[in-house]
């Protein structure tokens, strides 16, 4: 009978993970993810053809994890766009190494920032936007990508230069370019 596995596919992506959101992209290599799982290289290459493929499925896990984290909300609908946005711009405060994998490295070029905007599920999210503000669906749809572009800069002005992450600030810095996008289309 063959040996027992003792290192899962999912246990080494998690310690990947882990290691990035930690340490950054640099962390996540064959020797570093051995030696925080406590194990040789073997197990790593046996699962993965290549770092790569490695780094490809940690970032499938990273995508999820901001997903779940920007999506973790509740209150009034008005509200939620809002708070959707702060989470977002807070994502890249407390989590800098993950946003920047996923916005920053070669990874994130097979999902441009326009693909991004225009996925079915970002129209999905305009058309809620539509009734809200009592909009058209085209100006929804452009509602929602100037939103999405603003906080986006936002979180990326934050996480690169490392200021400092005033929620109060934010807060009120996405409510009024809300109110003048809204304002452009009347």
């Amino acid at each position: 009978m063959p040996p027992k596995r003792r290192y899962s596919k999912e246990a080494i992506i998690n310690t990947a993970f882990n290691a990035l959101r930690d340490e950054g992209a640099e962390s996540v290599n064959v020797r570093n993810i051995a030696a925080k799982s406590g194990c040789s290289t073997q197990p790593i290459m046996y699962y993965f053809d290549s770092i790569e493929q490695l780094k490809r499925e940690v970032y499938l896990k990273a995508d999820d994890f901001h997903t779940d984290y920007i999506t973790n909300i509740s209150g009034e609908s008005k509200d939620m766009l809002k708070n959707i946005a702060l989470r977002y711009i807070r994502f890249a405060v407390e989590e800098r190494e993950l946003f920047r994998f996923l916005f920053h490295s070669e990874y994130s070029a097979e999902n441009t920032l326009m693909d991004s905007v225009s996925a079915d599920d970002n129209e999905i999210a305009a058309e809620l936007l539509q009734p809200l503000f009592n909009i058209s669906k085209e100006n929804s749809i452009i509602l929602f990508r100037q939103l999405f572009m603003f906080v986006h800069g936002y979180a990326c002005f934050l996480s690169d230069h490392r200021s400092s992450f005033d929620e109060s600030r934010v807060r009120k810095d996405i409510e009024s370019a809300v109110k003048g996008f809204i304002c452009s289309f009347k």
